[in-house]
């Protein structure tokens, strides 16, 4: 009975014992074997050119005689299955001593036999020409230095391991071009110098493999932005293949993200557009066993979390951006910001504008000699300011106004983006420079909110118009608008009239919602905006800006 129950027991003991190994079953295993030997064995030497052979410790050299050297390695003796599937492999050689010059490559040898056999029989002729006539699997730079060196073997080498598994090989070493002297540690080393041939192995696949635990190394990403996938867990063996698969988030529609992604890490170059599940499936060739891991969901952050941070700049010695005027933002400051950077996308209400529509902008900068300017626009949405989203505002000798026109794209995405305006002293910006570093100007964020055109109806709205309540007699300044009607067959048209006369007439070219009047006024002048639908002809007329002359005396110019 008690016999009964151990033997229970003891299928019990082996079952979970299976059942813990079974995921690393198909591990890769490493396996060393030593150059041993001993006096008059001829397992570790060298050979002249003429045939003279050395026992034990390797002179290895271009002197004369070109001495090479070797090493017996008995690979029958580590058992590898036959089966096995060589994955590396790496011949450790101990430098006791090094002299001469030159940095030029060395060569490791394989010889597909026992050198030590005709090397008993004093035949250093035979071991000569087979060295030199043996497979190359390594050829590298051994150093300048002693101590000792791990050279991995080829794709060659791996071959020939693999086809050596039941055999006695060796390992033929060569200097080249150099005029180095190598004296390599032979078989009287200790086990860390003693010549040693490291072999990595797996074997093959069978049954249904295990596609282990995928992960994203993010589980929110920015558009267009590289992440990492990785499993852990998945069966290493012979025979096995890996591919990653994507599909819509939720969709359950899957296909390989790229012909490449046959890891079980893989960066996802060029990050996704929208959320998107992973998963890694893992095949078995031998019988076509196959397994898919858990689902990893990757989603997008939002894209105002997703823009760069602009690079320090140095504004306080001017180059400031006094006010920007844009589609409704009219914006004016005299902070430079911290380190040269302002954000105004909460605390401005967003510029209005639609696809397809025109619109002028301006920027003032504060007095610093010559000034640039550029604004990006992220019409896309993808939280990047790309080069194409660039628009050059040009230079002046400042305190300057840049004016530009701004074309809105017809497929700009619709809602609200971001809109980058930046300042620079002394040479222009560049369609790459959103978020460069430079010493001396400003940046300013804004957000801008797009619509998509749609035909107008009915009567629409003139929203708020607002401008400066005095100015100085001549002075260019901003009329602007907010709040208004966007769609297909709105118009826009400012009229003026001589303070408080009421006779309205209308400005020649003044047809966007923001107007410079560029030449100023040397009377008081009220303004207001017209917004016409042309379809059915509903018209709506905004409050009036009165804009009046400040005295002379403060418009003199600051000494």
């Amino acid at each position: 009975m008690i016999t009964k129950i151990y033997k229970k027991l003891g299928g019990v003991l082996l079952l979970f014992g299976l059942l813990l190994y079974g995921n690393n079953m198909f591990a890769q295993t490493t396996v060393t074997v030593l150059a041993t030997g001993s006096t008059g064995t001829y397992k570790t030497g060298s050979v002249t050119s003429a045939g003279v052979l050395t026992d034990g410790t390797m002179s290895v050299s271009n002197a004369t005689g070109t001495p090479k050297g070797w090493a017996v390695f008995n690979i029958a003796s580590l058992n590898i299955p036959a089966n096995a599937i060589i994955t590396a492999c790496s011949l450790r050689i101990n430098k006791s001593a090094v002299s001469g010059s030159g940095t030029a490559t060395n060569s490791i040898l394989a010889v597909a036999s026992d050198l030590s056999v005709p090397a008993v029989a004093s035949s250093g002729a035979t071991v000569y020409s087979s060295i030199t006539s043996g497979t190359s699997v390594n050829t590298t730079a051994w150093g300048t230095g002693t101590g000792t060196s791990t050279l991995a073997l080829n794709a060659a080498g791996l071959t020939f391991i693999q086809n050596n598994l039941a055999g006695i090989v060796s390992m033929g070493l060569s200097v080249n071009a150099s005029t180095r002297v190598y004296t390599i540690t032979g078989y009287a080393g200790t086990s860390s110098t003693v010549p040693q041939l490291s072999i990595t192995y797996i074997l093959p696949c069978s049954g249904t493999p295990v596609a282990g635990t995928a992960s994203s190394a993010s589980s929110t990403v920015c558009p267009g932005i590289n992440f990492t996938l990785s499993a852990t867990g998945a069966t290493v063996a012979g025979n096995i293949t890996y591919q990653w698969e994507s599909s819509p988030q939720g969709a359950n529609i899957w296909g390989s993200v790229s012909a490449n992604a046959t890891n079980t890490s893989y960066t996802v170059s060029g990050g996704i557009t929208q959320p998107t599940d992973f998963r890694l499936k893992v095949t078995c060739a031998n019988g076509s066993g196959q397994a898919t891991s858990n689902v990893v969901t990757v989603n997008l952050k939002p894209v105002t979390q997703c823009y760069c941070t602009p690079g320090t700049t140095d504004n306080t010695s001017g180059d400031n951006i006094m006010n920007v005027t844009f589609a409704g933002i009219n914006n004016t400051t005299a902070s430079g910001g911290v380190n040269g950077y302002n954000d105004y996308t909460s605390t401005v209400s967003p510029a209005q504008v639609m696809a397809g529509m025109q619109y002028p902008v301006s920027m003032l900068i504060s007095n610093g000699g010559t000034e640039y300017g550029g604004i990006w626009f992220d019409w896309n949405q993808n939280g990047v300011f790309d080069t194409s989203e660039f628009v050059n505002m040009g230079s002046g000798a400042s305190p300057t106004v840049l004016t530009q026109t701004v074309l809105v794209p017809i497929n700009a995405v619709s809602g609200t983006t971001r809109m980058r305006v930046r300042s620079k002293y002394g040479s222009p910006l560049a369609n790459t420079d959103p978020c460069s570093s430079y010493t001396y100007g400003e940046t300013e964020d804004y957000s801008v909110t797009v619509s998509i055109p749609t035909n107008c109806s009915g009567i629409p709205t003139a929203g708020t118009a607002f401008g400066p309540a005095n100015i100085c007699s001549n002075q260019s300044f901003t009329l602007s608008d907010t709040a208004f009607t966007l769609g297909v067959g709105i118009t826009y048209q400012w009229d003026s009239s001589a303070a408080g006369a009421n006779s309205w007439s209308p400005i020649t070219g003044a047809t966007t919602p923001n107007y410079i009047v560029s030449a100023g006024i040397s009377t008081a002048t009220d303004y207001r905006l017209v917004v016409t639908c042309s379809n059915g002809g509903g018209q709506d007329i905004s409050n009036t800006v009165s804009v009046t002359l400040s005295p002379f005396y403060n418009c003199y110019c600051a000494s």
